[in-house]
């Protein structure tokens, strides 16, 4: 068999697998899940847009700094007083090779350079930081999924459950065993789990279609999930330690020390537009390009030199935005020194978070244990008829509300230990 119809043979099976079994999905990971929303994301799109712009921006700094503008000019007059008659003529060309290059100009290039490259780097930074957040959004989406679909599955178990006790009920009633009561009671919450089922398979279906909506498939499409496992949850280390692991990694620190950076480069334009304008430029030109246009004995450049100072309200209108750019500064450094300290409330706060999401998920294992065996204990004295029903129903939802606090725990622990890592500034994705 050829490599093409191999090839074909390949993709008509793949044909026939989607078309008989639809269901064969994709599975997402939560790792996988994320990778997805960062690459179809539009917002990380638009970053990455921004990115690309700036990084032209410096590069044309650079340019602008370091190499010569040159301009090549072709003119030709076929029309003009002395001319009546339109034509093309060879001395009515003009072709000149031009090169302007400013040699000073008080430092204002290599002031816009740098704060060129500090823009560029910025942008650099809010990207990352726009991954980040929607990691974490993934994350949380992902996690509600998953801790509704083991709900609905605990559920689903109590409900079965409630159906065979009020089976029981049912025969027991007839055989005169228990109470009419007993059995309206038996019946009543076997409907409450039904409607219960009912709640929480919305629930699931509600959480399937905003992950669907978060990478722009079809919210009725049925996206297959694969479960959190084999995590370990480690012990944190010191609080202080965490919080200078957060101030040395934090991007947001890094951000706004860009942003201080680019507000001095500003201010120090300002300062300099106080000072006298002195410019230094060179040009050269060459004629008869291309052997066209007149002769031209040689080519012709010059070096100018000026000097030009501000007098009047241009001055104080210049030290005024001088005066402006010095506050903004100013303010810069007290934002930072705010934005370390909510750092370091924010590293505090989820660490007590985990610790407690922590405690409570290895409580809620203990929980299901015993009100399980509880449960066990229960169902057989109730069918010894040792015990009323109330106890018996009492039993029952102690045992669903373990199971459903440890479905919660679980996936609230993976997102306290997730949110405490995005507080000292390690990247999730």
């Amino acid at each position: 068999m050829s490599n093409c119809e191999k090839k074909e043979l390949t993709l008509k099976v793949i044909f026939v697998c989607f078309l008989f079994f639809p269901s064969m999905s994709f599975a997402y990971d939560i790792n996988s899940y994320i990778q997805k929303v960062l690459s179809v994301s539009n917002e990380i799109k638009k970053y990455e847009e921004d990115l690309e712009i700036s990084k032209k921006e410096y590069a044309s700094s650079l340019l602008s700094l370091y190499f010569p503008e040159i301009y090549y000019t072709l003119k030709n007059t076929p029309y003009s007083d002395s001319q009546k008659k339109i034509e093309i003529k060879d001395k009515n060309f003009e072709s000149v090779l031009s090169l302007n290059y400013n040699l000073f100009n008080n430092f204002k290039d290599k002031i816009s350079k740098d704060a060129s490259y500090l823009a560029m780097k910025l942008v650099e930074d809010n990207l990352w930081l726009k991954k980040q957040e929607l990691a974490y959004d993934a994350m949380e989406l992902f996690c509600s999924a998953l801790k509704n679909e083991k709900l609905l599955e605990v559920m689903k178990a109590n409900e079965k459950s409630y159906e065979e006790e009020y089976i029981r009920s049912q025969q027991y009633y007839k055989t005169g065993l228990r109470s009419y009561s007993d059995l309206l009671k038996s019946e009543l919450n076997y409907k409450n789990a039904m409607l219960s089922t009912l709640f929480y398979e919305n629930n699931y279906k509600n959480a399937i279609m905003s992950l669907s909506y978060k990478i722009y498939e079809d919210p009725l499409t049925e996206l297959s999930l694969v479960p959190i496992k084999d995590i370990s949850f480690p012990q944190l280390p010191e609080l202080e330690k965490a919080v200078d692991i957060a101030l040395a990694n934090r991007r947001e620190i890094k951000t706004y020390q860009t942003m201080m950076e680019l507000k001095m480069k500003e201010y120090k334009k300002k300062k300099i537009a106080l000072w006298p304008d002195l410019k230094a430029d060179f040009s050269y030109s060459d004629y008869e390009i291309f052997s066209l246009g007149p002769s031209v004995s040689a080519p012709s450049y010059y070096l100018k030199l000026s000097l030009s100072f501000p007098l009047g309200h241009s001055f104080y209108d210049r030290h005024k935005e001088a005066l402006e750019y010095k506050y903004y500064l100013n303010r810069a450094g007290r934002d930072l020194f705010a934005l370390k300290l909510q750092i370091k409330k924010e590293v505090a706060e989820n660490a007590r978070a985990y610790r407690y999401a922590l405690k409570k998920y290895d409580v809620s294992r203990t929980n299901v244990e015993i009100s399980g065996s509880n449960l066990e204990i229960i169902k057989t004295k109730y069918a010894q008829g040792n015990i009323s029903i109330i106890d018996f129903i009492e039993a029952q939802k102690d045992d669903l509300q373990a199971k459903s606090n440890m479905a919660e725990s679980f996936y609230d622990l993976y997102l306290a230990y997730y949110a405490y890592k995005k507080s000292i500034g390690e990247q999730l994705w």
